[in-house]
């Protein structure tokens, strides 16, 4: 899980993600994540990191089992915005949804 002090964070349930914050904690980070390929650009993942802060404004009633099949069929739809692959993608979309979900519980689900 993401630790959540670096940066303020929005809470998807009560206002917008801010997308600059955003932007900049992960600009700052992507590169200790595990799935990131080694010496791989930030702007490589960025739209992941975007969709991920962006599905909670659209889907962040729900939890990550119920958006996730949501956020796959709106990347599929997106196309072209990403040279990264929906399996490629989703771990930095759901870290970028972990990040604005602190509290949820990811233990019941396959990760």
């Amino acid at each position: 899980m993401i630790e959540n002090k670096t940066q303020p964070i929005a809470n998807p349930r009560n206002k917008e993600p801010n997308p600059t914050v955003e932007d900049a904690y992960w600009r700052e980070h992507y590169a200790s994540r595990p799935y990131v390929r080694a010496g791989a650009a930030y702007d490589e993942y960025q739209p992941a990191y975007r969709f991920g802060w962006g599905g909670c404004s659209r889907y962040g009633e729900l939890n990550w089992a119920q958006a996730e099949p949501r956020l796959h069929e709106d990347w599929r739809r997106a196309g072209g915005e990403s040279r990264l692959a929906w399996d490629k993608a989703s771990p930095a979309v759901r870290d970028a949804w972990a990040r604005l979900h602190p509290d949820a519980d990811y233990s019941s689900e396959n990760i």
